[in-house]
């Protein structure tokens, strides 16, 4: 075993046994990339609102070995910064899980009128786009194969 899927496999482990919570804090970050999509989400409950706190919804996290399910927990928020949740983008033939993070909140100001437009969800936005072309790639590339 090579010396980067050691370090993969610890670093994996330990987001296990931690909940993946230190992820949640700023200037932690950590990826990883695997030949294996992960399963569909799961429908999961989403509980009424906590003042003061954000709903990180679960997903499908990695052991090492596998892919294992992390639970949807409460954390707290940060004034002026909104969460980013951790998800699986395709790279090549390869996976790669960007855990969740913060990131800061941007207003931007014009003539007449403030909006705060989220990095977030423009982000989201782009990566539902990316998805999407995914998503009818493979559709076609499974036509072909017929």
């Amino acid at each position: 075993m090579n010396a980067r899927k050691v370090v993969l496999a610890l670093l994996a482990a330990s987001m296990l046994t931690t909940g993946f919570s230190a992820l949640a804090q700023p200037g932690i970050s950590a990826e990883i990339e695997i030949g294996t999509p992960p399963p569909g989400l799961r429908n999961e409950y989403l509980p009424d609102g906590r003042p003061g706190y954000v709903w990180i919804s679960g997903y499908w996290g990695w052991s090492g070995h596998r892919h294992v399910w992390v639970e949807g927990h409460w954390i707290p928020a940060r004034r002026g910064y909104v969460y980013e949740p951790a998800h699986w983008d395709p790279v090549d033939q390869h996976w790669r899980l960007s855990p969740g993070h913060w990131v800061r909140e941007v207003v931007v100001r014009r003539p007449g009128r403030s909006e705060v437009i989220r990095e977030q969800e423009r982000r989201e936005e782009r990566r539902e786009e990316e998805r999407h072309e995914e998503r009818r790639d493979h559709r076609d590339h499974d036509r072909d194969d017929r």
